[in-house]
């Protein structure tokens, strides 16, 4: 079986991982590469070949149609992990997507790391309405979508660490890689149903890697120009996730179901309020900073 399958099959979130990342996570602990992350695999490429014309054959058609139920393909798991593989298709390229906001307003550098920190946010996310379907498929679906995830993230780390790698390196990234998830899903998780100043905190810690923290002190520095400009920065993030999680929310579960999820917005069309920022939003966005700054700085 795949370490990334082994690494995302049943794990029960667990609180006591908030410990972990209350406090500053180590900088870009995943492989690194100087260039975009590596393609996603065959099944995630959504520039698919022309469809066959064999395909096309009435008499192909029903003969698969009389088979399909014969080999499961309408299981409730089967259907999990076909109708998933688009959603996080989609997913898996917002990177791609977003690059000169990441790479240049967001000053992030092109990692493994930042393209699985962006896209863990948006798996998040598409989580959260996953959960809202009905209980005879919401936790196949919440499974398979993290499967994808994983089988995505192996992929594109043997393609970065080469083909000569050892297994135990493989794993023991993707052992940090599950715990990376696991965390992060806690702190998004009391993020969505807490204010927007303790989601800010969260994209914070994990996206940015804490930038701005103090390394080993117990007193908080003044900002710098950097910490000035993030404010602004996670309004649009913590706008673009609320955003986000309402469209998905006005989808009906059956469409939901079939993997219909419409397409995903951009961090960069938000525009923060004019006038306000500087005075209430940016306060409310440096509280988030600061608080994390604490609890950095006591360990």
């Amino acid at each position: 079986m795949s370490v990334a399958l082994r690494a995302s099959r049943g794990l029960p979130r667990q609180l006591q991982l908030v410990r972990l990342y209350s406090q500053v996570p180590v900088k870009d602990k995943g492989p690194k590469t100087l260039v975009q992350p590596p393609s996603p695999p065959l099944e995630y490429d959504r520039h698919r070949s022309p469809i066959s014309s064999l395909s096309k054959n009435p008499w192909v058609i029903k003969a698969v149609k009389a088979i399909a139920p014969l080999m499961g393909y309408h299981s409730k798991t089967s259907t999990a992990i076909r109708e998933t593989r688009p959603m996080y298709a989609k997913c898996g390229e917002r990177v791609e997507k977003e690059s000169e906001f990441l790479y240049k307003e967001c000053a992030l550098a092109p990692t493994y790391q930042t393209w699985f920190q962006f896209t863990l946010l948006h798996v998040l996310i598409l989580t959260t309405r996953l959960r809202a379907l009905p209980p005879d498929i919401s936790r196949a679906y919440q499974a398979e979508l993290v499967n994808h995830f994983f089988l995505d993230i192996e992929h594109r780390m043997r393609a970065v660490l080469g083909p000569k790698v050892p297994e135990r390196i493989v794993k023991g990234y993707m052992n940090e890689m599950r715990d990376q998830w696991r965390g992060g899903g806690v702190a998004f998780d009391l993020g969505i149903i807490d204010t927007d100043a303790t989601l800010a905190g969260m994209i914070w810690r994990n996206l940015f890697a804490s930038r701005g923290s103090p390394a080993q002190t117990h007193t908080v520095p003044l900002a710098s120009a950097d910490d000035i400009n993030l404010p602004c920065t996670l309004y649009k993030l913590v706008m673009h996730v609320r955003r986000e999680v309402k469209r998905l929310e006005e989808i009906e579960d059956e469409d939901v179901r079939l993997g219909k999820i419409g397409e995903w917005g951009t961090v960069s069309s938000v525009r923060a309020p004019e006038g306000v920022l500087d005075l209430e939003t940016g306060q409310t966005m440096g509280q988030a900073v600061r608080i994390g700054k604490q609890v950095a700085a006591s360990g």
